[in-house]
C-alpha cells in the first residue's frame, strides 16, 4: 500500500483550516504586548522630562524638542546666575591649571631625561679619563723600558767600537810584521833572481860576441829590473840595452809585472806573495796589483824591456793599451804622441831626452789605467797630446832627476 496515497486529502484539510495568530505562536497574547509597550513608553517620556529639567543636554541645541522642554519646564529664558558664571570661570582656570601642570610635567620629564643623559655622559667621561690615564701610564712604562734598551744597545755599540779599534790596531801590527817578513823574503828572492839573470846575460853576451847583440832565444826582448834598493845596477843594464840597439831600440817603462820568457812563467817578485800568475794578464789588473804592492812596501819595481822594431811596438800597444785598457781613440792618441817625440822632427836634442819623454808618456798612460774614475776619450787625447808636446822636456828631466 502506498503511504502517500492520502496526502492530497490532508492538504485539502489544511487549506480549509483557520489561520493561527502570530502572538499565539510565540506564546504571547496581545494584552501583554500592549502593557509592555505602554510601560517602556512611560519610562522614556519620564526620562526625557527629567533630563530636560536639568538642562536638556541630551536634546540638540536647536531642535524643537529641546526648546520646548526648556521653555516648558523653566519658563522663559533667563540670564545665567552668578553661580553659573563662577562655575564656568573656575572650570576655565581648572583647565588652564591642568594644561600648566601637563606642561610642567613635560618640562620635568625633559629635564629628567637631560639629567640622565648628562649623568651617562659624565660616567663615560670618567671611564674614558680612567682608561686614558691607564694607557698613558702603560706608554710611560713602555717608553722607560725602550729607553733602557736603547741605552744598553748604545753601551754595547760603544764597547763593540772599542773592540773593533783594538782589533784593527792588532791587525795592523800583525800585517806590518807579515809585511816585514815578506819583504825580507822577497828581497832575498829578488836578489837571487837578479843574480841568475846577470849570469844569463853574461853567457848571452859571450855567445853573441863583443858587440853585445841580443840573442834570438828571447824574441828580441831584454828584460831588465830596477829597484830603489838596488839602483846602482840600472846604468849598466841601460848601457847593455843601448849598445845592442842604439838606433832602433824602443824603451818603455810601465807597471807591467808579468812577462812571458821562452814560454816560461818567471817567479813572482813584485808582489809580496809566492803565488804565480798566468802569462796573459790584463794591464789594468797588473797595474793595480803593482800599485798595491808599492803602497805596502818601500821599494818600487819597474820592468823595462826593449822592442827592436815597429811591429813589436804596435803589438805592445794592442796588448796593454787595447780596447780592454782604454778606448781606441786614446790608443791612437798615445801612438801619435810617441811618434811625435821619437821621429826625426822631435824637438829634443839628445836621445836621452827623447827616451825620457817617451817614459813620461807611458807613465801618463799607466796613470790613466790606474784611475778609478771614468775618463772620456777627448780628455785622454788632450792629456796625451800635452805629454807629447815640447813643453814636456823639463818635466821629463825632472822625472829623471827624481828617479
Amino acid at each position: 500500500m502506498d503511504p502517500f496515497a492520502e496526502r492530497p486529502a490532508m492538504a485539502s484539510v489544511q487549506r480549509n483550516a483557520s489561520p493561527i495568530p502570530l502572538m499565539s505562536r510565540i506564546g504571547c497574547s496581545s494584552k501583554r504586548i500592549k502593557y509592555f509597550l505602554l510601560f517602556w513608553t512611560t519610562v522614556w517620556l519620564g526620562g526625557v522630562f527629567l533630563l530636560g529639567a536639568r538642562g536638556g543636554t541630551l536634546l540638540p541645541e536647536g531642535s524643537a524638542s529641546g526648546l520646548f522642554m526648556r521653555r516648558g519646564l523653566r519658563g522663559a529664558e533667563t540670564p545665567p546666575d552668578r553661580m553659573t558664571i563662577e562655575t564656568g570661570r573656575l572650570q576655565e582656570e581648572l583647565q588652564k591649571a591642568q594644561e600648566e601642570m601637563r606642561a610642567q610635567r613635560r618640562a620635568l620629564e625633559e629635564a629628567r631625561q637631560r639629567a640622565e643623559l648628562a649623568e651617562a655622559v659624565d660616567q663615560e667621561s670618567v671611564a674614558f679619563a680612567q682608561q686614558l690615564d691607564e694607557e698613558l701610564e702603560a706608554l710611560g712604562k713602555e717608553y722607560k723600558r725602550t729607553r733602557e734598551e736603547i741605552d744598553d744597545l748604545e753601551r754595547k755599540s760603544a764597547k763593540a767600537r772599542e773592540d773593533r779599534n783594538v782589533l784593527e790596531i792588532q791587525t795592523e801590527q800583525l800585517l806590518s810584521k807579515i809585511a816585514e817578513k815578506s819583504a825580507a823574503a822577497d828581497d832575498l828572492e829578488r836578489r837571487q833572481w837578479l843574480e841568475q839573470e846577470r849570469q844569463k846575460r853574461l853567457e848571452e853576451q859571450k855567445a853573441a860576441g863583443a858587440n853585445g847583440a841580443v840573442s834570438e832565444g828571447h824574441s828580441g826582448k831584454i828584460l831588465l829590473t830596477w829597484s830603489l834598493h838596488d839602483s846602482t845596477k840600472l846604468p849598466a843594464l841601460e848601457r847593455t840595452a843601448s849598445g845592442a840597439h842604439k838606433s832602433a831600440a824602443h824603451t818603455y817603462y810601465s807597471w807591467i809585472f808579468v812577462r812571458e820568457r821562452n814560454g816560461e812563467i818567471p817567479p813572482q817578485i813584485l808582489l809580496q806573495t809566492t803565488q804565480q800568475y798566468p802569462t796573459k794578464v790584463s794591464a789594468l789588473v797588473a797595474a793595480r796589483r803593482a800599485q798595491a804592492n808599492v803602497q805596502q812596501s818601500e821599494s818600487v819595481q819597474i820592468q823595462k824591456y826593449v822592442v827592436p822594431d815597429e811591429d813589436q811596438e804596435q803589438g805592445f800597444l794592442d796588448k796593454h793599451f787595447g780596447p780592454r785598457g782604454m778606448p781606441y781613440e786614446c790608443k791612437v792618441a798615445l801612438t801619435n804622441a810617441l811618434g811625435n817625440v821619437w821621429g826625426e822632427s822631435a824637438p829634443y836634442e839628445t836621445e836621452e831626452e827623447c827616451q825620457l819623454a817617451r817614459k813620461e808618456i807611458l807613465l801618463q798612460a799607466t796613470s790613466l789605467l790606474l784611475d778609478e774614475t771614468e775618463i772620456s776619450s777627448d780628455e785622454a787625447l788632450a792629456r796625451f797630446q800635452e805629454v807629447g808636446s815640447p813643453s814636456q822636456v823639463a818635466p821629463a828631466r825632472r822625472w829623471k832627476e827624481g828617479s
